[in-house]
């Protein structure tokens, strides 16, 4: 049984392989019972510019770099086991989707997020007279693709 999360309008799903290397239909996992998702994007730094002619400090910006961020689940158990197949992504690099749904309007609208992610670590919070969770850390990596459906 699911429970509908404080975010049921975000679908977060992660991709068992990268789609260059598809050979087949793609395998596609929902991260299950998520309850919050920390912050999503990307950022440019800014770069120092200043040359020998410069009369002060020049700055361009630099190449675009993913976010790092923390999605937190209820801890389930449940076959198959979504989030035991999230923690031995450990250092690996997966293609990821996430999905917005805005049901506050008629016809729904969606924002869709594509990027490839490193899976940082997780982190387990028992609970004893709570619901567990269960946290993942991830690091973007290259560029953010937004589509609106």
């Amino acid at each position: 049984m699911t429970t509908n999360a404080i975010l049921s309008n975000i679908l977060v799903e992660i991709f068992t392989q990268k789609f260059a290397s598809l050979p087949s239909p793609q395998v596609v996992k929902t991260i299950p019972e998520v309850t919050e998702l920390s912050g999503l994007g990307e950022s440019t730094p800014l770069v120092r510019a200043t040359h020998f002619q410069s009369t002060s400090e020049e700055y361009i910006g630099g190449l675009a770099d993913g976010d790092e961020f923390t999605i937190t689940c209820n801890s389930v158990h449940q076959s198959p086991d979504i989030l035991a197949l999230v923690k031995s992504y450990k250092g690996l690099t997966k293609y990821m989707r996430v999905t917005e749904k805005d049901t506050s309007v008629s016809p729904n609208t969606s924002r869709i997020y594509t990027f490839d992610a490193v899976v940082m670590g997780w982190s387990l919070a028992p609970a004893l007279a709570d619901k567990g969770s269960v946290s993942f850390t991830f690091k973007i990596s290259g560029g953010v693709t937004e589509t609106a459906a």
